[in-house]
């Protein structure tokens, strides 16, 4: 018989089989099909989301032939990406801001009509940043987009997706992620705290390529960004432009470099569709190639996990398969077939189910990612492009999932083909020898596979040895899977009757038991190492956060000093206050302005630091580096303690607060010494170089946030040295009274309120006070206190239904495949008087004890993967410690493992528990009539 005809019939018998054992064939696509759904879905999804060159470009710029933005100076630039450039002067820096500061000025606008083609029409659109609205609620900061969202150049960037664009001065567009976040609608009206009159919403949108932008688009002839722009306070920085350019010609890559030239930047249309060759690039340093970041190797490692967890769960399936077709395949035997033939039809029964398995897997894949495009969309705040499909990649995927099935049906293939002709038609399996040599090579190996992940981890810190240690430690173990099965059969002499036969059932038919416990053992394995990483990295989070205040203490602060009393009132009528204390701020002038605002009118007071506080920056590193070659373990503290930064959190956004002994009540900072130097008028300081050598701290009056301002000794007081807080914060930095300001002559003007609660406040407490600041005019901050919060717990609980799942699934299939294969002895059971109570318990413990074996075993083997990980990570960031330039003994990193044992305890009892119990439950009590000859 040719090869072709050999084939071809051991398909056909192969089909014929899957359609007469409907049940195990549905079974094993099952098991096949669900990875190709998850993988065709990422592959759909992803080319999906891979915007071609000309939806990029639209979404860029609209159906504009280029967009030009002002540098101001010469620059070099990316072809394709005008964020990305260089100035061709790097000392023109401060030139490059000056010069664009007034991007729409009427000089910038002839700028760019000298650069453009010919005929071509310019479109300005306006950007300014963070200009405070008006929401339903309160006051919020928006992105004014001045633009003619009815052009047909313009108006491409942007989606239209209620009501119409603005037709008049006075009406506005707005972003969809902008009314939900103010709580408006299409219809309603809003103002703008730079401009007397009110705008109508005529029209809701969203930009493709960000979806949560918060922006509002006017006519250009509204002159709003003109009249935010004319604000005292106005930051030059906010503000920007583009020019579309509107023409028929090409923007080409000679016309971009001349605008380069000219100080502009070009988004070009022609440019992006066809690149020009990098020795045409000015711009180009040879870092255009991305680094390789391994993921390759990541990803072909996951599907290899993958792979080999689909053959561990659907090899059984067909190894019962074979079983129950023994008789058939001992006929063709005996009808002169030889083992190539019995091999064939089982490898064509993996071809039919793989394939199967392949096509519905691609098509529920497809199904998948249409359902969750709007998700996906949503997560990503991008739109995907237009639906993209590529067939060698699905066909790569169809090959995946018929190899997936040849694989899984290779080892039942190899055993059925062995089988000798008298046993197979006569129904008895003979005595099956486990093998001793693969026991050993299964040790062997995991001994490696472990040695070399604690040895990446610990020596070479080589993440790749440390996956490749991991992996060949899981095959090793899932090698030595039979002989360990056969080590638990040893306590079946101490279980009541059906234990002993499940335990029995379980060690005699290892070929089927073996690779259910392994797919038990390698997902069990893999939830308890990431679980092992995640609560090291919660413990060490949780031991290393520093607090700012004690828990639940609210501090509300303003850099508008007036909105503070109306802040006080929201804040005792909302959340469950114990004590209060009002912190304010110096002012050394006659108004009281903004924070932050440092003016001529504006003075602002500063600590004046001793000559040995102040560190001398331009030689310290060449000092510090020229010490540690002496002392490698040098630190700044004790090489130059002025040039150390403590960076540990104050309640207060201010360097210099005025406070009283509640202050330190609130706080529950228990320093006798400092509350008695602010009764005395007295000032409280928290870095000791900041105290001068006789014993005061001085302040200097500045008139300009310059580094350069010239500083007026203005004031000195008696200094002391304040203790860290309890919690482990400091209060602040340094602490006046009001009585030592206004001896001064100064005056005090409110800064924050910092409330003690009886208890931590609830989301709702918390969500009605930042309503009720909402409306009160300034910038008004609120921080709760809330300690170390972690997402650990929902991680660890994930990963236990994953592996619960798993495992539920492996033992569930191992249980329905030992009951098809012992129907007649649990017939012969119920002829010779067993209760019918035996059937449930035997099925009910014959997937607890697989459920058992399997997540001890992955238990015990996950510690070394998780803890070699943990290892891993210390070992990195200790060494990025020993080579900052900041390095202090209190900032050196510390081995954190933690062992999840909750979620070891909930796989090794409640996991063998359930399943036990499921299978329990739908395990029908009463056998059918069967004849024992069977």
């Amino acid at each position: 018989m040719g090869l072709l005809r050999t084939w071809r019939l051991a398909l056909r018998i192969a089909r014929r089989d899957a359609l007469r054992a409907k049940g195990r064939s549905i079974l094993v696509i099952a098991m096949i099909a669900l990875p190709i759904i998850g993988v065709t879905a990422i592959d759909i999804s992803f080319r999906s989301s891979q915007l071609t060159t000309e939806e990029r470009t639209d979404r860029a710029m609209g159906a504009a032939a280029a967009s030009l933005r002002l540098a101001g100076v010469p620059v070099h630039q990316d072809p394709e990406n005008s964020q990305r450039y260089q100035l061709v002067d790097e000392d023109a820096v401060d030139e490059y801001y000056d010069s664009a500061a007034d991007p729409l000025g009427e000089e910038a606008a002839r700028g760019a009509a000298a650069i453009t083609p010919s005929g071509a029409e310019l479109i300005v659109e306006g950007h300014w940043y963070g200009a405070e609205v008006t929401t339903a609620t309160g006051i919020t900061e928006v992105e004014i987009r001045e633009a003619d969202l009815a052009h047909p150049v313009a108006g491409g960037k942007t989606t239209l997706l209620e009501g119409r664009a603005p037709r008049d001065a006075n009406e506005v567009a707005a972003s969809s992620a902008f009314l939900k976040t103010a709580g408006l609608s299409v219809g309603d009206t809003l103002s703008f705290a730079a401009s007397d009159g009110g705008f109508t919403v005529t029209g809701s949108y969203e930009l493709p390529s960000s979806l949560y932008t918060e922006q509002v688009t006017v006519l250009p002839d509204a002159g709003l960004i003109a009249e935010v722009a004319a604000e005292p306070d106005a930051e030059p920085e906010r503000y920007s432009a583009d020019y579309l350019v509107h023409s028929d010609a090409p923007f080409t890559w000679e016309m971009v470099l001349a605008a380069n030239e000219q100080g502009w930047l070009v988004d070009s249309r022609a440019v992006r569709s066809d690149p020009p060759p990098r020795d045409q690039v000015p711009y180009d340093d040879g870092s255009w190639a991305s680094p390789d970041d391994g993921m390759g190797v990541v990803m072909i490692t996951v599907l290899a996990l993958v792979i080999l967890e689909i053959c561990l769960l659907a090899g059984p399936a067909f190894a019962v398969g074979a079983r129950r077709s023994r008789r058939m395949l001992g006929l063709m035997g005996a009808n002169g077939a030889d083992r190539r033939h019995v091999r064939a039809v089982m490898l064509s029964s993996g071809i039919v189910l793989g394939l199967a398995a392949a096509v519905v897997g691609i098509v529920l894949g497809l199904v998948a990612m249409l359902l969750a495009q709007e998700w996906l969309e949503t997560s990503a705040g991008e739109r995907f492009g237009a639906l993209t499909i590529k067939p060698v990649e699905l066909l790569a995927i169809c090959v995946l999932g018929v190899g997936t099935g040849l694989l899984a049906a290779l080892l039942p293939a190899i055993t059925a083909s062995r089988a000798p002709i008298l046993e197979s038609l006569t129904g008895r399996r003979g005595v099956r020898r486990v093998s001793r040599v693969l026991p050993v090579v299964g040790a062997v190996l995991f001994v490696l596979g472990a040695a070399c992940a604690l040895a990446g981890a610990l020596t070479v810190n080589d993440s790749f040895l440390v996956a490749g240690g991991v992996i060949v430690a899981q095959l090793g173990l899932v090698a030595t899977t039979p002989a360990l099965v056969g080590v638990f059969g040893r306590v079946g002499g101490f279980l009541p009757l059906s234990g002993r036969l499940a335990l029995r059932d379980a060690v005699r038919n290892r070929a089927r038991t073996a690779p259910a416990v392994a797919a038990v053992l390698a997902a069990v394995s893999g939830a308890v190492a990431v679980a092992t990483v995640v609560a090291s990295t919660d413990l060490q989070q949780e031991t290393t956060y520093d607090p700012t205040a004690p828990m639940g203490v609210v501090v509300i602060h303003s850099a508008t000093a007036g909105s503070l009393p109306a802040a006080r009132e929201a804040a005792l009528r909302e959340l469950p206050v114990s004590e209060r204390a009002e912190v304010g701020r110096v002012v050394p002038g006659e108004q009281v302005c903004d924070l932050w605002q440092v003016s001529e009118a504006c003075p602002e007071l500063v600590v004046q630091l001793p000559e040995a506080a102040v560190c001398d920056w331009d030689t310290y590193y060449e000092r510090l580096m020229a010490a540690r070659e002496e002392n490698p373990d040098l630190t700044i503290q004790s090489f130059e303690p002025a040039c150390y930064s403590d960076f540990s959190p104050t309640p207060l956004w201010l360097p210099i607060a005025v406070a009283g002994p509640e202050y330190l009540d609130v706080l529950a900072a228990d320093d006798p010494d400092a509350a008695a130097a602010l009764e005395r008028g007295e000032a409280v300081v928290y870095d000791e170089l900041t105290i001068h050598g006789d014993g005061t701290v001085r302040f200097d009056l500045v008139a300009s946030d310059h580094v350069d301002a010239e500083h007026e000794e203005a004031l000195a007081l008696p200094a002391t040295l304040g203790s860290p807080s309890p919690y482990g914060g400091r209060p602040g930095e340094v602490l006046i009274s009001a009585a030592a300001v206004e001896a001064a002559g100064y005056q005090v003007a409110d800064h924050a309120l910092v409330l003690a609660t009886e208890r931590q406040p609830a989301d709702a407490e918390m969500q009605a006070l930042r309503a009720a600041l909402d409306v009160l005019p300034g910038d008004i901050y609120v921080y709760v206190e809330e300690g170390h919060t972690s997402d650990a717990e929902i991680v660890l609980l994930v990963l236990g239904l994953f592996a619960m799942v798993v495992t539920l699934g492996a033992a569930g299939i191992a249980t329905g495949l030992a009951q098809a294969d012992s129907e007649a002895d649990l017939a012969t059971l119920s002829a010779v008087g067993a209760p019918p109570r035996v059937r449930r318990t035997l099925s009910g413990l014959q997937c607890g004890v697989i459920a058992l074996m399997g997540v001890i075993l992955g238990a015990l083997s996950g510690v070394v993967p998780g803890t070699a990980i943990v290892l891993s990570e210390f070992r990195t960031e200790h060494e990025h410690w020993q080579n900052s330039l900041d390095r202090t003994p209190e900032t050196e990193p510390q081995l954190f493992l933690e062992l999840p044992w909750e979620t070891i305890l909930q796989l090794v009892v409640v996991v063998p528990l359930v399943a036990a119990v499921v299978a329990a439950l739908m395990t029908r009590s009463t056998p059918g009539v069967a004849r024992r000859g069977e």
